[in-house]
């Protein structure tokens, strides 16, 4: 990989970000909805994940990364059903998609690392 490479693949979430950022502004769209950029930038942040470990590696992650986050699902269901003793979608959604948001920003520079140390 070329230089320019990976300093896309470094720099991709912050782009993205900076770039929804501006989009949310310019458009103004945190007036009529709740939804803010970082759940927008979910979908790219795996699209990206889904990319970089192609050329990184040759093989794709999002099935494995499709099995962790149904895996985080269960389980923050399970909390619900058993802890809570009830299920409201709009709060499990919620926190599914933060937690999720997490979990593949944390991948995401994982992989970033790894791949600067291998090569």
């Amino acid at each position: 990989m070329s230089i320019f490479t990976k300093l896309l693949i470094l720099f991709f979430p912050i782009i993205v970000f900076v770039i929804l950022s501006l989009i949310f502004r310019l458009l103004k769209l945190r007036r009529y909805t709740k939804i803010k950029v970082i759940d927008v930038c979910l979908i790219f942040m795996i699209f990206g994940l889904e990319s970089f470990t192609k050329n990184a590696t040759g093989f794709s992650i999002l099935p494995y990364y499709l099995m962790l986050i149904s895996g985080i699902g269960l389980v923050l269901l399970l909390i619900d059903l058993f802890y809570h003793k009830s299920f409201h979608f709009s709060h499990f959604f919620r926190l599914f998609w933060r937690i999720v948001s997490m979990v593949t920003m944390i991948m995401y520079f994982c992989l970033v690392v790894a791949s600067l140390f291998m090569s």
